[in-house]
């Protein structure tokens, strides 16, 4: 219904349709170039919302005064955001007759979605009125995270000021509604919205980041209000699925942990003694898992794995020192600035790369990708991040990021380890309250149901068109300029170079000379759907697009435009090297070090953030139109965007796409697949069903002796039906195998403690008398011939990965 203006009027034939008017046209062509105009998304909201705000006493959603203005004016200016989003509501209510009879019911179905956000807003904003400890938890909030926005702008002394003029930090009117709405159910454990996955869906580039960060610092003030000493131990878990977004996001959420730990130290509320602090648990391909392999990467800065994952101090930009306590086995991290040192003791920052340090003490704040909680089955040590000693509270909240990329097999086993998560973060008073984000996703309610186990519920709602949902509302500007090429006639390899030459020796034009805004066109991102034909491009782009380029000059009588050597951003880089290629990108082209040609795989289409770059060439046809989005969406940030898309007339999926290149740019986001996700179904189940329950019997029974963690048989089961429940929930028609399966489990797992054939969870050294094995080392030897080992296959990760095969390979003269 939203899309209803955005019709089809003609389809081509490999060529590309087109027509004019865009609405109600009266011509219709064929064209081999086809362009299309997407326009961005303004954040302010609409007019309605904004003069609301605006009419208050404090005239805007500005973050300092929200923490400091007294709390007349600070509810007047929430009130104001509940009422103007009210008030869009009931202007469009006035709309729906209007419309088609068939689309009303839709409408009135959307718009009742749309007051019951507006209904969870006041609530949020009751909560604030009724609880001292949530407003003061909220204030400090804001507080915290006008800080960490001050610090980032490079302005410190703003950050201690208390003169909001002394730096502009202003909530986007979705950041804050998104807070408000969750405010109550993070706060409490038995609120019925505890049940609801709250999920942000906002345009890329948009400040969903911000939204949850702002929910993240409410939660660790109030928990320490709430909760004292027990509240110390992890708060918040934040998850997400490939190794640079976390990095990145871990650098970004130091800031806001740093702000909170400045307000600890330096405020009057009592936070209590634990410091706050961040911890980054990923692979150890990133950072070195154990101590000792982690203070001898400190002393290799070459090292691909390191724990120097955050190499500036976010207060003061000063470079970090990182260093390794033997005698307390801890890798510490240390801002040498004085001006540091006066906050904290010694300029101690609060950050842990290393698994070690994240055991001996749990950092307030959790990043990790989703692969590494397999681990929870693996390491007994594992428990510590949720409370399973009893000494702290478990974590009260977990954000998934980017969830559009939990789907398919990722989707599926995530699902499955998910069961044993939400269940050891679980008390007797209810689950973590659990949010998300994305951008590009449909079909939300199943994927967020048979991977969470919870409602989906989408913030802003869609109304009544996609071009407005008060909270973002499409910008009259040149947004990103779309450009479609086809490879008919020519070689997909002939076409790649050309369009690349052309794009690149722009550079060259008179026109460009001395003009300002050129620097976001002069480096070539080129997206590629396969490490395969990204490694055939850096050859082409080291000789025949050179050889093209000096041909274009010569015919247009130009300098030729003299290209450094194509930069990579895949996964074949190594985690340290990621950072310096991030940097290298947001360097202006008069730089000697700044990028020409960046070749990238979809590491590029989540998360990476660079506001200077505007010109993207894409090869071929990305395998899922979210992909798409997500990708281009990276250029285009601060200047006009040019995408050009090179479809390959062999592939026919490429030649649908370009034939139809105006429609579906017209409403780029109605064309978003849905994700398929089923992990309880009988290859997931045969995969991992057993690694939920394992999980759970370690760290709620026994967590090292396997053996004896059985020995209660009636206890062990309890612990199944809890997962029956769930499959229940979420595919009911799975109920009565997967109970068989899990039984089936147990009793065999009893057998071989009385054959005294257990002696431990897991151990790939000795697999005869390991309860688990390595799946990857279970395929490795199935691959050589070795008889299958007594020991369950379990997932290493929640990704499919193949067998590794060691080769040697002999040069031959």
């Amino acid at each position: 219904m939203i899309y209803r203006d955005c019709a089809e009027y003609a389809v081509g034939h490999t060529a590309s349709a087109s027509w004019s008017p865009k609405t109600a046209p009266n011509q219709v062509s064929l064209t081999w170039m086809p362009e299309a105009v997407v326009q961005g998304m303004d954040a302010s909201g609409d007019a309605l919302l904004r003069d609301r705000i605006a009419a208050t006493s404090l005239g805007r959603l500005h973050g300092l005064e929200l923490a400091l203005a007294e709390d007349a004016a600070l509810f007047e200016a929430l009130d104001a955001l509940a009422q103007g989003y009210e008030n869009w509501i009931d202007a469009r209510d006035t709309e729906v007759p209007g419309l088609p009879s068939a689309l009303q019911h839709q409408a009135r179905d959307n718009l009742a979605r749309c007051r019951e956000a507006a209904g969870r807003i006041r609530d949020g904003i009751a909560f604030l009125r009724k609880d001292r400890m949530g407003l003061t938890a909220f204030r400090l909030a804001n507080r915290a995270m006008y800080i960490q926005a001050a610090w980032a702008a490079k302005r410190p002394q703003a950050a201690a000021d208390t003169d909001p003029n002394a730096f502009k930090f202003e909530w986007r009117p979705f950041q804050l509604a998104f807070a408000l709405m969750c405010l109550p159910s993070a706060a409490d454990r038995g609120h019925d919205d505890r049940g609801i996955f709250d999920l942000i869906w906002f345009p890329t580039g948009g400040g969903k980041t911000e939204a949850y960060l702002l929910l993240s610092a409410f939660v660790l003030f109030h928990r320490r209000f709430t909760h004292g000493a027990r509240g110390a131990g992890v708060n918040i878990i934040m998850r997400y699925t490939l190794r640079t977004l976390t990095v990145q996001q871990f650098q970004r959420a130091a800031a806001l942990i740093l702000a909170c730990e400045t307000l600890r130290l330096t405020g009057s509320e009592d936070l209590g003694a634990k410091r706050f602090s961040i911890g980054l648990w990923v692979g150890g391909d990133s950072t070195p898992n154990r101590f000792a392999d982690a203070a001898e990467a400190l002393h290799d800065y070459d090292a691909k794995s390191t724990p120097r994952q955050l190499t500036k101090c976010p207060v003061c930009a000063s470079e970090l020192e990182w260093s390794s306590d033997k005698p307390r086995r801890r890798i510490e991290c240390r801002c040498p600035s004085e001006s540091c040192r006066s906050a904290r003791p010694e300029g101690a920052v609060p950050v842990m790369t290393v698994d070690d340090d994240l055991y001996a003490e749990p950092p307030s704040l959790l990043i990790g990708t989703v692969d590494k909680f397999a681990q929870i089955v693996r390491k007994a040590e594992s428990g510590a991040l949720f409370g399973t000693n009893g000494a702290v509270e478990p974590p009260d909240l977990i954000i998934q990021d980017e969830l559009h990329l939990i789907g398919g097999p990722l989707g599926s086993l995530t699902g499955l380890y998910e069961a044993a998560i939400d269940r050891l973060c679980s008390t007797p008073k209810g689950p973590p309250k659990i949010v998300g984000s994305t951008a590009t996703i449909r079909r939300a309610d199943e994927q967020v149901r048979a991977v969470f186990n919870r409602s989906a519920f989408q913030f802003p709602p869609p109304a009544l068109d996609w071009s407005n949902s008060c909270f973002a509302k499409v910008r009259d500007d040149d947004g990103r300029l779309y450009v479609g090429l086809t490879t008919a006639g020519r070689s997909e390899k002939f076409a790649l170079q050309a369009a690349s030459a052309s794009l690149l020796q722009a550079e060259i034009d008179p026109a460009a000379h001395g003009n300002p805004h050129f620097d976001a066109y002069a480096t070539l991102v080129a997206y590629f759907n396969s490490l395969k034909v990204l490694g055939g491009a850096l050859v082409l782009m080291e000789d025949d697009v050179r050889i093209t380029i000096d041909a274009l000059a010569s015919r247009r009588g130009e300098k030729a435009r003299e290209l450094g050597n194509p930069e990579e951003l895949t996964s074949r880089k190594a985690s340290s090297e990621i950072p310096l290629i991030l940097d290298r990108l947001n360097l202006k082209h008069s730089d000697p070090e700044a990028v020409d040609v960046l070749l990238a795989s979809n590491m590029l289409s989540v998360g990476v953030d660079i506001p200077r770059l505007g010109l993207m060439l894409v090869n071929g046809q990305p395998k899922y139109m979210a992909e798409y989005i997500q990708a281009t969406s990276r250029v285009g940030r601060r200047e006009p965007g040019l995408v050009v898309t090179l479809f390959n007339n062999n592939k026919i999926r490429d030649r649908a796409h370009f034939e139809t290149f105006a429609s579906r740019h017209a409403a780029l986001y109605r064309s978003v697949e849905p994700s398929s996700v089923t992990p309880f179904a009988p290859r997931a189940r045969d995969k991992a069903l057993h690694a939920p329950l394992v999980a759970l019997v370690r760290h709620l029974i026994n967590p090292t002796a396997a053996a004896a963690a059985v020995a209660d048989r009636a206890q062990v089961m309890q612990l199944v039906e809890e997962i029956i429940d769930r499959v229940q929930d979420v595919d009911s028609g799975e109920v009565a195998q997967a109970r068989t399966e899990l039984t089936r489990f147990v009793d065999a797992w009893i057998e071989a403690v009385g054959d005294g054939r257990i002696k431990s969870y897991w151990d790939d050294r000795r697999l005869q008398t390991s309860l688990l094995m390595s799946a990857e080392e279970a395929a490795a030897r199935r691959a050589t011939g070795k008889a299958d080992a007594a020991a369950v296959p379990t997932p290493n990760s929640v990704r499919n990965v193949e067998p590794g095969v060691d080769f040697l390979m002999k040069e031959r003269v």
